[in-house]
């Protein structure tokens, strides 16, 4: 029996006298007592970090000890699959272990940190509440499109620009909200919503059914793309202070194409494409064979140019011009085109720029300002706008640049006005073009297995 007043053996002693032969009895002493503590409260990265304090170690040497403690204390940190669910010790620290689980995103097996891309791939995602346009609105804006040609700018309906203030209202609601889980929930809902509207509106989706599946895909993709950033942030939303905070905020950043790219499959089936091959090889085929002209022809349709009308509209005109009674007007219907294709595409580029959105409130909150998330940002056309808002405003600010420039040099008027066009639609393509890159990229990436 020890003597009165004598001190137990900490199970931790042992471990401590390795972990810091030099800190002196009194201080490992401290530490056990305050490592036990953590018993009743579960053994989370701070409350590791606090016990192991009294050792005075620099910083770095804490880091590497709390990291250490979770590999040799495995059975107490993470679950016992054998541990009575219903005793109450065992209860804090399985919760211990699944809060750590969330806050660090670690593998529950191995204990090592997972990369934002298999955060992604591994989040569950919650079910988005609904739309919140009117039934009138909804229809107006699927009847009417986003926008419209007048004279010589691409103008915006009234509902276009609601979204865009609906936009930047919620991402500032996000980005103030404490709470990581949150503000990417707000998030990737009203990205996701305004994002799945107007890409119905382009491929002349109308029935109410089609439409909200395409708000559940689009929501799934932004939601996976911001839950990327999760290994940067504390669960509160502030940054992280681990020392590989930033290289995985970069990591989350390029993951954002990838899971465009995975929901592609989803949205060839959603369009009704069929044809001999599975939607994951129709989605390959079209991204990696998508050229310039590709993007241009989606960029004309979208903008309500006639540089490059689509397959139907041609057969639509020509039905207008061609007699009936040419023997060649049996044929306008049976065209060869790459309508099918030219639909994934646009919808695919633009389920890229929902992905890519997706992280900006969180690129937002790691900075520490608002500038990324606000479309009147600086000198420079302001980016976080609904996508058909940003390519109107991108054209027509090019457009009125580029006329300025060729009056300046002397141009007749006509010919500038013809110069200003043709360059205010090649600066929208390029900007659609970065899109398929990011979806470029990821097709051509080895698949497992």
């Amino acid at each position: 029996m020890p003597p009165v007043g004598a001190r137990r053996n900490s199970p931790f002693d042992a471990w401590l006298r390795q972990l810091a032969p030099a800190a002196g009895p009194a201080k490992r002493a401290a530490a056990a007592a305050a490592l036990e503590q953590l018993e009743t409260t579960g053994y989370r990265s701070a409350g590791i970090r606090g016990a192991l304090e009294p050792l005075a170690l620099d910083s770095s040497a804490l880091d590497a000890a709390v990291a250490r403690f979770k590999d040799d204390f495995a059975e107490v940190v993470r679950p016992d699959p054998g541990a009575n669910f219903f005793d109450p010790k065992s209860q804090v620290t399985q919760a211990a272990w699944h809060a750590e689980i969330k806050r660090a995103a670690v593998d529950p097996i191995s204990g090592k940190r997972l990369t934002p891309q298999a955060v992604a791939a591994s989040a569950q995602v919650p079910k988005p509440r609904p739309m919140p346009l009117s039934a009138d609105e909804l229809k107006g804006l699927l009847e009417l499109g986003p926008t419209y040609q007048d004279g010589n700018a691409v103008e915006l309906n009234p509902t276009a620009k609601k979204l865009a203030t609906l936009l930047e209202s919620r991402a500032r609601e996000a980005l103030g909200t404490p709470n990581f889980d949150a503000r990417n929930l707000i998030s990737a809902e009203v990205i996701a919503f305004e994002s799945a509207v107007l890409a119905a509106a382009s491929a002349e989706v109308r029935e109410p059914a089609q439409v909200d599946a395409l708000y559940q895909l689009f929501f799934k993709a932004a939601f996976e793309a911001g839950n990327a950033f999760r290994p940067a942030f504390t669960p509160d939303g502030q940054k992280s202070a681990a020392p590989d905070a930033d290289a995985l905020r970069t990591e989350a950043q390029k993951a954002a194409g990838g899971i465009a790219y995975r929901a592609l499959p989803e949205l060839v089936t959603l369009l009704g494409v069929t044809n001999a091959a599975p939607p994951a090889e129709t989605a390959r085929k079209v991204i990696l064979g998508a050229a310039i002209e590709d993007v241009a022809t989606v960029a004309s349709g979208d903008l309500h140019l006639s540089y490059f009308p689509t397959a139907e509209k041609i057969a639509e005109t020509l039905k207008e011009i061609v007699s009936p009674d040419d023997y060649f007007f049996s044929e306008i219907d049976k065209l060869q085109n790459r309508g099918d294709d030219q639909k994934v595409l646009s919808l695919a580029v633009r389920l890229a720029n929902t992905t890519w959105k997706a992280g900006q409130v969180h690129r937002a909150a790691w900075e520490g300002t608002d500038k990324r998330i606000d479309p009147r940002a600086g000198d420079r056309l302001g980016v976080f706008n609904p996508y058909d808002n940003l390519k109107a405003d991108m054209y027509n600010a090019t457009f009125a640049h580029e006329l300025e420039r060729g009056e300046g040099e002397g141009l007749p008027r006509q010919a500038a006005l013809s110069r200003a066009s043709e360059r205010g639609f090649a600066r929208v393509v390029f900007e659609i073009y970065k899109d398929l890159v990011e979806l470029k990229k990821a097709a051509a990436a080895p698949t497992d297995g």
